[in-house]
Protein backbone atom coordinates (compact mmCIF):
# COMPACT_ATOMS: atom_id res chain seq x y z
CA UNK A 1 0.00 0.00 0.00
CA UNK A 2 1.13 3.45 -0.94
CA UNK A 3 1.94 5.82 1.51
CA UNK A 4 0.05 9.07 1.57
CA UNK A 5 2.20 12.00 1.46
CA UNK A 6 1.73 15.55 3.96
CA UNK A 7 -0.37 17.78 2.71
CA UNK A 8 1.43 21.36 1.77
CA UNK A 9 1.03 23.85 3.63
CA UNK A 10 -1.87 26.74 3.32
CA UNK A 11 -0.43 29.36 0.45
CA UNK A 12 -1.10 31.89 3.11
CA UNK A 13 1.17 30.09 5.74
CA UNK A 14 4.19 29.24 3.28
CA UNK A 15 4.35 32.96 2.92
CA UNK A 16 4.56 33.98 6.44
CA UNK A 17 7.22 30.63 6.97
CA UNK A 18 9.98 32.37 3.90
CA UNK A 19 9.56 35.97 5.20
CA UNK A 20 10.37 34.78 8.64
CA UNK A 21 13.42 33.30 7.30
CA UNK A 22 14.56 35.81 5.47
CA UNK A 23 14.18 38.48 8.45
CA UNK A 24 16.18 36.19 10.85
CA UNK A 25 19.15 35.27 7.79
CA UNK A 26 19.21 39.64 7.68
CA UNK A 27 19.39 40.27 11.19
CA UNK A 28 23.34 40.98 11.87
CA UNK A 29 22.97 41.80 15.98
CA UNK A 30 25.44 41.42 18.72
CA UNK A 31 25.73 41.40 22.29
CA UNK A 32 28.16 43.12 24.08
CA UNK A 33 29.09 42.35 27.97
CA UNK A 34 30.91 44.50 29.96
CA UNK A 35 32.45 43.30 33.71
CA UNK A 36 33.31 46.09 35.81
CA UNK A 37 34.15 46.29 39.75
CA UNK A 38 34.25 48.91 42.28
CA UNK A 39 36.00 48.84 46.05
CA UNK A 40 34.15 48.67 49.08
CA UNK A 41 30.37 49.59 48.67
CA UNK A 42 30.05 51.24 45.04
CA UNK A 43 33.32 53.01 46.12
CA UNK A 44 32.79 54.26 49.17
CA UNK A 45 32.06 53.52 52.92
CA UNK A 46 29.79 56.35 53.70
CA UNK A 47 30.46 59.32 56.00
CA UNK A 48 32.30 57.20 59.43
CA UNK A 49 34.18 54.76 57.11
CA UNK A 50 37.30 54.21 55.41
CA UNK A 51 37.74 52.00 52.16
CA UNK A 52 41.15 50.15 52.49
CA UNK A 53 43.09 48.19 49.63
CA UNK A 54 44.61 44.42 50.64
CA UNK A 55 46.53 42.79 47.94
CA UNK A 56 47.57 39.19 48.73
CA UNK A 57 48.56 36.14 46.66
CA UNK A 58 48.09 38.55 43.34
CA UNK A 59 44.05 39.61 44.12
CA UNK A 60 43.31 42.74 46.05
CA UNK A 61 40.89 42.91 48.36
CA UNK A 62 38.49 45.80 49.78
CA UNK A 63 37.03 46.65 53.01
CA UNK A 64 35.58 48.82 55.11
CA UNK A 65 36.77 50.33 58.53
CA UNK A 66 33.90 51.88 60.37
CA UNK A 67 34.22 54.77 62.74
CA UNK A 68 32.74 55.75 65.90
CA UNK A 69 31.56 52.03 66.20
CA UNK A 70 29.31 52.53 63.27
CA UNK A 71 28.53 48.86 61.73
CA UNK A 72 27.73 47.41 58.53
CA UNK A 73 29.50 46.45 55.26
CA UNK A 74 29.57 50.30 54.39
CA UNK A 75 29.56 51.65 57.61
CA UNK A 76 26.13 52.73 57.64
CA UNK A 77 24.23 50.98 61.09
CA UNK A 78 24.29 53.32 63.58
CA UNK A 79 22.73 50.96 66.29
CA UNK A 80 25.28 50.93 68.56
CA UNK A 81 26.94 54.65 68.29
CA UNK A 82 27.19 56.42 71.21
CA UNK A 83 26.14 59.96 71.72
CA UNK A 84 28.65 63.13 71.32
CA UNK A 85 28.23 64.08 74.72
CA UNK A 86 29.53 60.49 75.94
CA UNK A 87 32.49 60.66 73.69
CA UNK A 88 33.30 64.07 75.18
CA UNK A 89 33.14 62.86 78.42
CA UNK A 90 35.50 59.65 78.46
CA UNK A 91 37.84 61.69 76.35
CA UNK A 92 38.06 64.36 79.25
CA UNK A 93 37.86 61.92 81.60
CA UNK A 94 40.72 59.57 80.08
CA UNK A 95 42.87 62.61 79.02
CA UNK A 96 42.25 64.49 82.43
CA UNK A 97 42.89 61.48 84.86
CA UNK A 98 47.04 61.99 84.06
CA UNK A 99 46.91 65.34 86.38
CA UNK A 100 47.13 62.93 89.39
CA UNK A 101 50.79 63.12 88.52
CA UNK A 102 50.70 66.52 89.46
CA UNK A 103 51.38 65.90 93.40
CA UNK A 104 54.06 63.40 92.65
CA UNK A 105 56.13 66.22 90.42
CA UNK A 106 54.98 68.49 93.58
CA UNK A 107 56.63 65.92 96.58
CA UNK A 108 59.61 64.95 94.32
CA UNK A 109 60.67 68.45 93.82
CA UNK A 110 60.11 68.72 97.65
CA UNK A 111 61.93 66.27 98.34
CA UNK A 112 65.27 67.10 96.18
CA UNK A 113 64.19 64.07 93.12
CA UNK A 114 65.17 67.09 90.00
CA UNK A 115 65.32 63.96 87.68
CA UNK A 116 62.65 62.03 88.22
CA UNK A 117 60.57 65.04 88.84
CA UNK A 118 60.87 66.09 85.02
CA UNK A 119 60.36 62.38 84.19
CA UNK A 120 56.94 62.56 85.78
CA UNK A 121 55.90 65.77 84.11
CA UNK A 122 56.89 64.46 80.86
CA UNK A 123 55.14 60.86 81.57
CA UNK A 124 51.93 63.10 82.48
CA UNK A 125 52.37 65.63 79.15
CA UNK A 126 52.78 62.47 76.64
CA UNK A 127 50.16 60.64 78.36
CA UNK A 128 47.97 63.47 78.06
CA UNK A 129 48.56 64.36 74.54
CA UNK A 130 48.53 60.36 73.53
CA UNK A 131 44.74 59.63 75.30
CA UNK A 132 43.59 62.94 73.82
CA UNK A 133 44.81 62.02 70.06
CA UNK A 134 43.57 58.42 70.30
CA UNK A 135 40.13 59.12 72.12
CA UNK A 136 37.53 60.80 71.10
CA UNK A 137 36.29 58.88 68.00
CA UNK A 138 38.02 61.64 65.37
CA UNK A 139 35.19 63.90 66.86
CA UNK A 140 36.78 65.15 69.89
CA UNK A 141 40.57 64.26 69.23
CA UNK A 142 43.75 66.20 68.99
CA UNK A 143 46.50 65.01 68.17
CA UNK A 144 49.83 67.00 68.70
CA UNK A 145 52.47 65.54 66.55
CA UNK A 146 51.55 61.85 64.97
CA UNK A 147 50.00 59.39 66.97
CA UNK A 148 53.01 56.64 66.48
CA UNK A 149 55.57 59.02 68.54
CA UNK A 150 52.82 60.11 71.21
CA UNK A 151 52.13 56.12 72.00
CA UNK A 152 55.84 55.57 71.76
CA UNK A 153 56.86 58.33 74.47
CA UNK A 154 53.49 57.94 76.47
CA UNK A 155 54.44 53.81 77.12
CA UNK A 156 58.56 54.92 77.06
CA UNK A 157 58.09 57.81 80.18
CA UNK A 158 55.40 55.40 81.81
CA UNK A 159 57.83 53.09 81.73
CA UNK A 160 61.46 55.08 82.84
CA UNK A 161 58.80 56.50 85.40
CA UNK A 162 58.81 53.07 87.12
CA UNK A 163 62.47 52.67 86.88
CA UNK A 164 63.67 55.83 88.40
CA UNK A 165 61.07 55.56 91.39
CA UNK A 166 62.70 51.66 91.86
CA UNK A 167 66.10 53.36 91.92
CA UNK A 168 64.98 56.07 94.07
CA UNK A 169 63.68 53.30 96.99
CA UNK A 170 66.97 51.02 96.04
CA UNK A 171 68.99 54.13 97.96
CA UNK A 172 72.22 52.83 96.16
CA UNK A 173 75.14 55.39 96.29
CA UNK A 174 75.28 58.44 94.30
CA UNK A 175 77.65 57.62 91.68
CA UNK A 176 75.75 54.86 90.47
CA UNK A 177 72.38 56.46 90.32
CA UNK A 178 73.20 58.30 87.04
CA UNK A 179 74.72 55.22 85.52
CA UNK A 180 71.40 52.93 86.38
CA UNK A 181 69.17 55.52 84.95
CA UNK A 182 70.89 56.21 81.53
CA UNK A 183 71.55 52.36 81.49
CA UNK A 184 67.66 51.93 81.97
CA UNK A 185 67.25 54.51 79.82
CA UNK A 186 68.59 52.88 76.77
CA UNK A 187 67.48 49.13 77.21
CA UNK A 188 63.85 50.78 78.01
CA UNK A 189 64.31 52.66 75.01
CA UNK A 190 65.01 49.40 73.16
CA UNK A 191 62.42 47.55 74.31
CA UNK A 192 59.47 50.01 74.00
CA UNK A 193 60.48 49.98 70.00
CA UNK A 194 60.95 46.48 69.82
CA UNK A 195 57.34 45.92 70.92
CA UNK A 196 55.88 48.27 73.18
CA UNK A 197 52.66 45.93 74.62
CA UNK A 198 54.74 42.93 75.30
CA UNK A 199 54.77 42.23 78.84
CA UNK A 200 58.08 41.35 79.66
CA UNK A 201 58.42 45.23 78.99
CA UNK A 202 57.39 46.51 82.28
CA UNK A 203 57.83 43.25 83.99
CA UNK A 204 62.09 43.27 83.45
CA UNK A 205 62.76 46.95 85.28
CA UNK A 206 60.13 45.86 87.58
CA UNK A 207 61.69 42.86 88.35
CA UNK A 208 65.12 44.34 87.99
CA UNK A 209 64.42 46.71 90.11
CA UNK A 210 62.90 44.91 93.28
CA UNK A 211 65.86 42.85 92.82
CA UNK A 212 68.47 45.83 92.96
CA UNK A 213 66.11 47.05 96.14
CA UNK A 214 66.64 43.56 98.12
CA UNK A 215 70.06 43.50 97.38
CA UNK A 216 70.63 47.19 98.48
CA UNK A 217 68.56 47.08 101.39
CA UNK A 218 69.85 43.81 102.66
CA UNK A 219 73.51 45.15 102.00
CA UNK A 220 72.88 48.29 103.96
CA UNK A 221 71.07 46.20 107.18
CA UNK A 222 74.27 43.53 106.91
CA UNK A 223 76.40 46.73 107.37
CA UNK A 224 74.53 49.01 109.78
CA UNK A 225 72.98 46.13 111.78
CA UNK A 226 69.65 47.77 111.74
CA UNK A 227 66.56 47.49 109.84
CA UNK A 228 66.56 49.33 106.50
CA UNK A 229 64.63 51.50 105.92
CA UNK A 230 62.12 52.48 108.86
CA UNK A 231 59.93 50.52 110.02
CA UNK A 232 56.96 52.34 109.61
CA UNK A 233 57.99 52.79 105.93
CA UNK A 234 58.17 48.91 105.68
CA UNK A 235 54.55 48.40 107.57
CA UNK A 236 52.45 51.77 106.27
CA UNK A 237 54.01 53.21 103.08
CA UNK A 238 55.34 50.60 101.16
CA UNK A 239 52.45 48.17 101.10
CA UNK A 240 49.86 51.21 101.02
CA UNK A 241 52.02 52.39 97.76
CA UNK A 242 51.99 48.77 96.14
CA UNK A 243 48.30 49.04 95.70
CA UNK A 244 47.00 52.66 94.88
CA UNK A 245 47.23 54.54 91.31
CA UNK A 246 49.31 57.56 93.23
CA UNK A 247 52.11 55.00 94.62
CA UNK A 248 54.64 57.51 93.88
CA UNK A 249 53.50 59.80 96.79
CA UNK A 250 54.37 56.78 99.43
CA UNK A 251 57.21 54.73 97.48
CA UNK A 252 59.52 57.73 96.80
CA UNK A 253 61.86 58.02 99.98
CA UNK A 254 61.36 60.38 102.46
CA UNK A 255 63.97 61.46 104.77
CA UNK A 256 61.04 61.42 107.93
CA UNK A 257 60.09 57.94 106.89
CA UNK A 258 62.94 56.14 105.25
CA UNK A 259 65.59 56.59 106.93
CA UNK A 260 65.53 54.53 110.37
CA UNK A 261 65.76 56.49 113.40
CA UNK A 262 69.19 56.45 115.32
Amino acid sequence: MARKSAPDPPPRHKYATEQSVAADAACNGSVVFTISSSPCVAGRCGRFGRCYHYMSGGFVFSTCLCLRNYRGWDCTEDSQVPSSASILLASLMLTLSNLLFLPSIFFAIRRGYYTESIIYFFAMFFSTFYHACDSGEEEFSFCLVKIGVLQFCDFYCGLLAIWVTLIAMSNVRHQFVSLLHMLGAILLAFGTELNKQSLWVFLAPALTGICLISVSWGLRCRKTKKCFPSRSYLALYLPVGSVLSSCILCLLPNRKTFQPKC
